[in-house]
């Protein structure tokens, strides 16, 4: 309510209920203030049309898609910034952590 009455927005760093520009608002702010880690998440089933209240439609199937990979596509190329996946931590055995800030 306080946020309300502030008139301040904000922003979760996911497709689910928020579009690519508010997604790339959030990244560029908390980039900005010098977060050094930030999380863009959904819940899986989204994935799959009816499974949320987030794509109940194929056309929201559509556009959750488009929206994920055009962030995606968008934030490869932000100046030093590095995305990290499950895949890729477990290709380093699991020592990413040391590996990149030990």
């Amino acid at each position: 309510m306080v946020k309300k009455l502030l008139g301040v927005k904000t922003y979760r760093l996911s497709p689910e209920g928020s579009d690519l520009d508010d997604m790339i608002t959030a990244t560029e702010n908390q980039i900005r203030l010098g977060h050094d880690h930030l999380i863009m998440s959904f819940h899986s089933p989204t994935v799959k049309q009816g499974m949320t209240p987030y794509v109940s439609s194929r056309d929201e199937q559509q556009v959750f898609i488009d929206t994920t990979v055009d962030f995606i596509k968008w934030f490869k190329g932000v100046p030093n910034t590095e995305m990290i996946t499950p895949a890729s931590i477990l290709r380093a055995g699991g020592h990413y952590a040391k590996q990149h800030h030990g």
